[in-house]
């Protein structure tokens, strides 16, 4: 395949409200905010879309009846598993918590999606994640997108959160979602 020259794109950053510099763009196509969104669902839908299903506290079976191997936990409380039907994404991550007053028993505490660290320096997808982000939540706050830290809480008080996070692939846009 032939390298592609980088092109330059304007971006509107329509969740702040301002427009965003003249900005290199990947040379691979990036997902589109509607693809982004029939992973995360719309404002009414709660949860994320592509973990409908899931609450906090679930044991890794439960989980596992979901998610196909999700309930393969490691000893850090830990499950991976290959991203479907979500754009973008590689790897799902599933955070099981111990419970004291359950015995020790793991429980589901977080949700994460992990994106390909080829897309970590692409502004296009960048800006697709936060449109997706504000059709989902509202409105976000300048600084947190500009920072790509972007911390907030859903209307039923679900702790989101959207990293680029250094990785032994290079970095790479992580979604964090709190279980409820």
């Amino acid at each position: 395949m032939k390298n592609i020259p980088t092109k330059f794109a304007l971006l509107a950053f329509t969740s702040v409200g301002a427009l965003g510099a003249l900005a290199p763009t990947a040379a691979a196509e990036a997902p589109t905010a509607e693809a982004i969104t029939a992973c995360f669902g719309g404002a009414s839908d709660g949860a994320l879309v592509v973990f409908s299903g899931l609450k906090k506290n679930m044991t890794p079976a439960e989980v596992g009846a979901i998610v196909k191997g999700a309930d393969k936990v490691s000893k850090f409380g830990m499950a991976k598993v290959t991203a479907k039907d979500c754009a973008g994404a590689v790897e799902f991550e599933f955070y099981f918590a111990k419970d004291k007053k359950n015995g020790d028993a793991l429980g589901l505490a977080t949700t994460r999606i992990i994106y390909d660290s080829k897309l970590s320096t692409d502004e296009a997808f960048y800006g697709n994640l936060v449109n997706a982000l504000t059709a989902k939540y509202g409105k976000l706050k300048p600084d947190h997108v500009e920072k790509k830290l972007i911390t907030l809480f859903s209307k039923d008080k679900r702790m989101v959160q959207l990293t680029l996070f250094p990785s032994m692939k290079g970095k790479q846009y992580q979604l964090t979602v709190g279980q409820r």
